[in-house]
């Protein structure tokens, strides 16, 4: 799984200006969405609680003994992290820095940074006990939480890419709904031809 997110970073660092955030988010966000819950489904189908843990391991409170739900899970948890990589991995370090304002930016960076790890840290101590309670139903609550991410990137996450620092008053100014900007920016596009002639 690390090999699979350091080779899959590379290249969305080289293909990221030329993607609009907003698509790259929302659709990373839906497709890690589908892994989960593919995940979950074999899961709970093909697995069986195992109430006393596996092999002294008390958290391990479910298994999976099919060869070919195993295979499918594991070939989802391999997707996941590549669609992880290339979309959610690098901007999450990107869009706080284009969207903050110069005398601000540090700080809020370093907030981003902060949160990110915050969570991460929180993730790594209560993840065990959730599945050792709730077993493969704790993959409906993280594909349910990307679906959540989709919507509000949807509604809330302007498009940033190709925009200067100076520009970003402007980009969050004029509506707080995103997806209102980007549809009048696409029909000034298609105005602008029939303008000339």
């Amino acid at each position: 799984q690390y090999v699979i997110n350091v080779v899959m970073t590379i290249p969305a660092l080289l293909l990221l200006d030329r993607l609009p955030r907003r698509t790259v988010m929302i659709s990373g966000s839906l497709v890690m969405a589908s892994l989960l819950f593919i995940t979950a489904g074999l899961m709970g189908s093909y697995g069986h609680a195992m109430p006393d843990g596996l092999d002294g391991t008390a958290t391990v409170t479910w298994t999976l003994d099919a060869g070919g739900a195993s295979k499918a899970i594991i070939a989802c948890t391999y997707l996941f992290i590549a669609t992880f990589a290339t979309t959610w991995g690098p901007i999450g370090w990107i869009y706080p820095s284009e969207i903050t304002p110069l005398h601000v930016r540090s700080k809020a960076v370093s907030l981003a940074a902060a949160s990110n790890w915050a969570c991460n840290f929180a993730l790594t101590l209560f993840t065990p006990y959730a599945f050792q309670r709730i077993q493969w139903r704790f993959y409906l609550i993280f594909g349910s939480c990307c679906v959540a991410a989709a919507v509000h990137v949807f509604l809330f996450f302007q498009e940033t890419r190709g925009k200067t620092l100076e520009q970003m008053d402007e980009v969050f100014g004029r509506s707080l709904f995103a997806f209102k900007r980007v549809k009048g920016e696409q029909q000034t596009s298609q105005e602008a031809p029939s303008d000339k002639a």
